[in-house]
């Protein structure tokens, strides 16, 4: 919103901010998944004159929402919603897994079992056998997004949103006895 004061601008924003907001409900969308991400305010400046210093002709507010969708395949017709109320710009589109924690026991788990077979193979080849865990530490790990990035300047019912595929890793550290 562009304003001559800036309570006119934040006025103007926050009118606007309230529209794109009733816009998200009517789309099923609120509470939790939508969430405020920014609230700007600069002054709008004429160039300056030779000799001058540049005159604040107006006042620009903005502000930003962050929207979380379960189904995708809805990307669409939410920006069209929030297009329809005002919003002129989309960006920073990132996937993840929604529920990582019981992919990420299946990481950790398969992290143990490929620690101990290394471990086997390496005390064997020792000629050694492996006692009892002395020590053991999660190594991290963790979901890696991909971000995909977009600009809306109009409507897009049917914009395809490809999904990929989402890398969940986890590592473990582990210390066996060596046994003869």
């Amino acid at each position: 919103t562009e304003a001559a004061s800036p309570a006119e601008a934040l006025s103007g924003t926050a009118a606007q901010a309230q529209a794109m907001l009733d816009a998200l409900k009517a789309e099923g969308i609120e509470g939790a998944n939508v969430q405020t991400s920014e609230v700007s305010l600069h002054p709008v400046r004429e160039p300056a004159q030779k000799g001058q210093a540049p005159k604040v002709v107006a006042w620009r507010a903005a502000n930003g929402l962050r929207v979380s969708l379960v189904d995708v395949s809805r990307f669409g017709a939410v920006v069209n919603a929030a297009a329809a109320v005002g919003a002129t710009e989309v960006s920073g589109i990132s996937l993840e897994v929604s529920e990582p924690d019981a992919l990420m026991e299946e990481a950790r788990a398969g992290a143990v079992r490929d620690a101990m077979d290394r471990a086997a193979a390496m005390a064997e080849a020792a000629g050694l056998r492996l006692g009892e865990v002395l020590e053991m530490s999660d190594g991290g790990g963790g979901g890696m997004p991909r971000p995909m990035f977009a600009r809306a300047a109009s409507a897009m019912e049917d914009m395809p949103i490809a999904e990929g595929e989402q890398t969940l890793s986890a590592s473990v550290n582990m210390t066996f006895e060596l046994c003869r």
